[in-house]
């Protein structure tokens, strides 16, 4: 049985340092996060390993700080940090404190049980804020009004400034539907006329076949393939990339295979035995994240995109998620299927006077005066974007064999690959393709 928060008493805190102190602390972290108001793959010690050992995120010089916070020897809460060294004109340096995975996650957050954040939250920042070696502590993807907001903002004063520096909403569908059915019923009139009319086009183009791979032997086996269709997307060669960087496709080997706190899942529309969409997620308690996606783009008129988050859409409604979190950037298009936006910021508490301070103060400038004020967006895809990757897609050697190698692969994958093919296809969607 959980123990219930122990009041407004402050808890003690101390900073575990080093990679191994997700060792040591792993039990303590996947407890807590277990019995947390929303248990997430990110805070598993599983993830934050994997995001150590294999992000390009976490280059070398980046080191592991583990705050710990106890009442008497129970461990009460943990927040994952790391501390990075700045370097700034002149030769100057300076330190500064951010969350340990800063990327491909969601809403960065302490760990600790339900009920129990604002305490946690007030304990960490002071001890933070009250710590001379570092002359910034960023706290990135709070919503306002949040425990750690609310606390950082607490800590206010003569000596510490405080900043929210927006970023690209979170968007997230909650997940109250019964089946597919009624959640593509809630969808907008010229949503499901979109939607439904690409979908008859892609039936008509060719042989469909839906593939639902679930667990890891699943996943790792259809990774590849899943790769090289980036190659005939719009991402293929530039930042979107999961080949951006030989690290990044190291660290989606271990979502993939299952070892970075999450069951994974891979869905996939395929085309005359071709993968044209797939997208990867990851599953954990009552949730399912996407965290990457591609599609062909000599086919992106029939819309296959569309029809595979719908699939996946479908999958977490039979898995009885609540809801299907769709991370950031695109927040308008994401709205278009019932997605709420949650609204983030970076939250800067920053020593005065100091380095980062200056900086902050610089920034602040800049965007009044120069480029404004406006959220970063993520760069648009342009129609000569999509006609070079036509041409590309067309020409590119990976598609040679491409149903050699995806038949291969799902004989590899083993049970764990569901496939729709013909009318089993047609018969799992909500509409006609008749």
């Amino acid at each position: 049985m959980t123990r219930p928060p122990q009041g407004d008493s402050a808890p003690d805190v101390r900073c575990v340092a080093g990679r191994d102190a997700l060792d040591r602390l792993a039990q303590d972290l996947d407890r807590l996060n277990a019995a947390s108001t929303r248990p997430d793959p990110f805070s598993t010690a599983d993830y934050l390993r994997a995001y150590v050992d294999r992000s390009e995120y976490f280059p070398d010089g980046m080191d592991v700080r583990l705050f710990v916070l106890t009442d008497g020897h129970e461990v009460v809460g943990i927040v994952p940090m790391r501390s990075v060294t700045d370097r700034f004109p002149a030769g100057l340096r300076s330190r500064r404190l951010e969350f340990l995975a800063t990327h491909d996650n969601e809403r960065p957050h302490i760990i600790c049980r339900a009920g129990d954040e604002d305490r946690i939250a007030r304990a960490f920042v002071d001890h933070v804020a009250a710590h001379r070696g570092w002359s910034l502590v960023e706290l990135r993807g709070q919503p306002v009004g949040s425990p750690l907001w609310r606390a950082a903002h607490a800590a206010s004063g003569a000596r510490r400034q405080v900043r929210d520096v927006p970023i690209g909403a979170y968007s997230e569908v909650a997940l109250h539907h019964g089946d597919l059915v009624q959640y593509y019923a809630g969808l907008s009139k010229r949503m499901r006329s979109n939607i439904s009319r690409q979908g008859r086009r892609l039936f008509r183009a060719g042989d469909v076949e839906l593939l639902i791979a679930t667990g890891p032997d699943a996943c790792s086996a259809l990774f590849d393939e899943y790769l090289e269709l980036e190659d005939a997307s719009w991402k293929f060669r530039s930042d979107a990339s999961v080949r951006r960087h030989p690290q990044r496709v190291a660290f989606f080997r271990e979502v993939a295979a299952g070892r970075a706190g999450s069951d994974p899942s891979l869905v996939a529309i395929c085309l005359d035995g071709v993968m044209v969409a797939a997208l990867l997620s990851a599953h954990h308690g009552k949730g399912m994240w996407a965290l990457e996606m591609a599609y062909d783009e000599l086919h992106s008129d029939l819309g296959p995109g569309q029809l595979l988050l719908l699939v996946a859409t479908g999958l977490a409604l039979e898995r009885n998620h609540r809801f299907f979190n769709f991370l950031q950037n695109y927040g308008y298009y994401k709205q278009r299927w019932q997605a709420d936006s949650i609204d983030v910021v970076n939250v800067q508490l920053l020593r005065r006077p100091g380095l980062h301070h200056v900086k902050g103060l610089v920034g602040d400038w800049r965007r009044r005066h120069v480029t404004g004020d406006d959220v970063p967006r993520p760069p648009m895809l342009t129609n000569d974007d999509r006609h070079a990757a036509v041409r590309r897609n067309a020409e590119h050697p990976s598609r040679a064999g491409a149903a050699t190698r995806l038949a291969g692969a799902i004989e590899r994958a083993g049970p764990g690959v569901h496939r729709l093919r013909g009318a089993a296809a047609a018969g799992h969607l909500p509409f006609s393709v008749g």
